[in-house]
């Protein structure tokens, strides 16, 4: 379970190889405070441009799960960490970092209907790729929204089971290679949880892209079941209307208002 987010309003890019895609963080008025979540259904709402998907994004990146699929200790993830701190090799200090997470510990999933999993911008894979981005690159033909549910189909089939990791997986190579065993022991520390073990974490960024308004019915329906039925936490960025009155969600409202705004639209279009 990820508790709270935390954004570090301090921080400088350290060079031109900085993870530009956080840097947003620093410019989203919502996140100058840290963002709390509940144990259940969290709904990241607000208009285009608000920095719903920075938010569910820095969860991922600080998770090691930003490649898509489970969480896990990957080359990439390691490189683009020292990249984010501007360093080689050392041990930073946590002012250092872009943000940071109160969470307990376990894998996190995380869905982008618009990535590939394990395959950065194209060109670049890692080890997730071959477990699981092979499938999830078949996936890409056909329509957005026949695309979307296919990948959809493959994160749901992860939030039902009984069989996730308990632990965040690290490279035995690196653990032991001394060149980077102490840059890997930092980067596992990173991991490690700081309040009790809860429920499992899946976050989603978008998730009913390309789907028709019946399909986004039913894609909303069927999370709101699983996440009782399989005690999940999800953290979902969204704009769809199905997502705008769940009983019991709690709802990040990233431009104050806009959430009640578009309760009063859908009223007045659809009475």
């Amino acid at each position: 379970m990820i508790r709270k987010l935390t954004v570090n309003r301090a921080y400088k890019p350290h060079s031109d190889r900085t993870v530009y895609d956080y840097m947003w963080a620093l410019k989203v008025p919502y996140l100058e405070k840290p963002v709390e979540f509940g144990e259940g259904l969290n709904i990241v709402f607000g208009p285009n441009g608000c920095g719903k998907s920075t938010l569910v994004g820095l969860c991922a990146f600080l998770t090691a799960s930003e490649q898509g699929g489970v969480s896990k200790f990957t080359k990439k993830w390691m490189h683009s960490l020292f990249e984010h701190l501007g360093l080689v090799h050392g041990r930073p200090k946590a002012d250092q970092l872009i943000g940071s997470l109160e969470f307990d510990g376990l894998p996190v999933y995380y869905h982008n209907p618009r990535e590939t999993i394990g395959l950065y911008k194209g060109i670049e894979f890692d080890e997730d790729f071959f477990s699981e981005g092979l499938a999830n690159l078949k996936a890409s033909n056909g329509s957005v929204g026949e695309v979307s549910k296919r990948k959809l189909s493959q994160f749901f089939s992860h939030l039902k089971s009984s069989e996730l990791p308990d632990t965040i997986k690290g490279d035995d190579w690196m653990a032991s290679h001394s060149t980077f065993k102490d840059d890997y022991e930092f980067s596992m520390s990173m991991l490690k949880g700081t309040i009790e073990i809860s429920n499992r974490t899946f976050i989603m960024d978008e998730p009913e892209m390309g789907f028709s308004l019946l399909w986004q019915a039913e894609f909303w329906e069927t999370l709101v079941r699983y996440a009782k039925t399989y005690n999940r936490q999800l953290i979902v960025a969204t704009h769809c209307p199905f997502a705008l009155n769940i009983e019991g969600a709690h709802y990040i409202d990233m431009e104050p208002g806009y959430l009640e705004q578009c309760r009063d639209q859908f009223k007045k279009h659809f009475k």
